[in-house]
C-alpha cells in the first residue's frame, strides 16, 4: 500500500495539477472573503440593538474596493493547464471557477451585481445540498436546533477561566503547526470579524484550508469560497 501510495505522488498528472494548485494558492493568497464581506463588529451590535427596539434600518457599510483582474487573468492560465478528464484537473477547475465568482463578488460588494455573483457561488436559499433531499435552509434550522440543545452548555460559565484571543491563537497554532508538518497553516487575530462556525473542508486540489481567530470566536474556513462566506 505505501509503494501504491509513492507511486501515485510521483505520477506526472498528479505533480502536474499539485504545481497548479500551489499557483491557485499564490494567486487568491490576498483575498479575504470574510474580512471584505462581514459587517465590523460595532455595526452589527449597533444594528442588532436598533432591531431588538423595533427600530431596525440597514446599516451605510464601505466596502474595501478591490480590483481582481490580474487573480482572474492567472486563474484564468491555471483553468487552461488543467486537465478536464482528470480528477485532480476536474476538482481544480471547479476551485478555480469558485474563485473567479468570488472576485466578481467581492468587487461588486455593496452594489446590485453582489447578488447575482453571491448566488453563483453559494446557491439561493432553499436550494437542495448535494446528494439531493434536503435543502440549506433545512440544515440551517438542523443546526439551529442542535445550537439551542447546547445553549446552556455553550454559555460562559462566570467562575470559569477566560482565554484571551492571543492564548487561543497561539493554542491553536501550535496544534496545527504540529498537524500540518509539510506546510504552515496561520492563525490571525481579527478584533472586527464578526464570530462565524466552526466548519472546515478540504480547499483546493492539495487540501489548503485557512483558520481566522477572532477576540469573540474562532472561523475555520476553507479556501475554496464556496464553503467559506
Amino acid at each position: 500500500m505505501e509503494g501504491a501510495s509513492l507511486s501515485r505522488l510521483r505520477d506526472p498528472a498528479v505533480l502536474h495539477h499539485a504545481a497548479l494548485d500551489a499557483r491557485l494558492v499564490d494567486a487568491i493568497g490576498s483575498i479575504r472573503m470574510l474580512q471584505s464581506l462581514s459587517w465590523p463588529a460595532h455595526v452589527q451590535d449597533d444594528f442588532l440593538y436598533s432591531w431588538s427596539a423595533g427600530q431596525a434600518r440597514l446599516p451605510s457599510v464601505a466596502y474595501p474596493q478591490a480590483d481582481y483582474r490580474e487573480v482572474r487573468e492567472e486563474l484564468g492560465r491555471i483553468a487552461s493547464a488543467a486537465d478536464a478528464d482528470h480528477p485532480l484537473g476536474r476538482y481544480l477547475l471547479g476551485t478555480v471557477e469558485s474563485w473567479t465568482s468570488a472576485t466578481w463578488l467581492l468587487e461588486g460588494a455593496g452594489g446590485a451585481d453582489v447578488t447575482r455573483h453571491s448566488i453563483a457561488l453559494f446557491g439561493r436559499p432553499g436550494d437542495a445540498l448535494p446528494g439531493g433531499g434536503a435543502t440549506n435552509i433545512d440544515a440551517a434550522r438542523h443546526f439551529i436546533s442542535l445550537a439551542d440543545e447546547l445553549d446552556r452548555e455553550l454559555l460562559p460559565d462566570e467562575s470559569q477561566q477566560r482565554i484571551t484571543a492571543e492564548e487561543l491563537r497561539n493554542d491553536l497554532q501550535g496544534e496545527l503547526d504540529r498537524f500540518f508538518v509539510h506546510h504552515r497553516i496561520s492563525v490571525e487575530i481579527d478584533p472586527e470579524l464578526i464570530a462565524k462556525p466552526l466548519r472546515a473542508r478540504p480547499a483546493s486540489a492539495c487540501g489548503v484550508a485557512a483558520i481566522t481567530a477572532s477576540t469573540t470566536g474562532t472561523s475555520c474556513s476553507s479556501t475554496r469560497p464556496t464553503c467559506t462566506a
